[in-house]
């Protein structure tokens, strides 16, 4: 039987404390909805992401 672990979720609070960096004007104009989610950077463009529940298999 496989399991899996729940490690936490990306959300707008970080109550999963999995945020690694805190967006700020400097970021970009939409910093607000960078913090709010996941985020990807594609060149030097930062895309925000819909939220994610992260696993890991056991």
């Amino acid at each position: 039987m496989k399991y899996f672990e729940i490690l936490g979720i990306t959300d707008r609070q970080n109550s999963s404390c999995l945020r690694t960096k805190k967006y700020t004007a400097a970021d970009s104009l939409k910093y607000n909805d960078l913090n709010a989610r996941s985020v990807i950077k594609i060149d030097d463009k930062y895309i925000p992401m819909y939220a994610r529940l992260l696993i890991r298999k056991s």
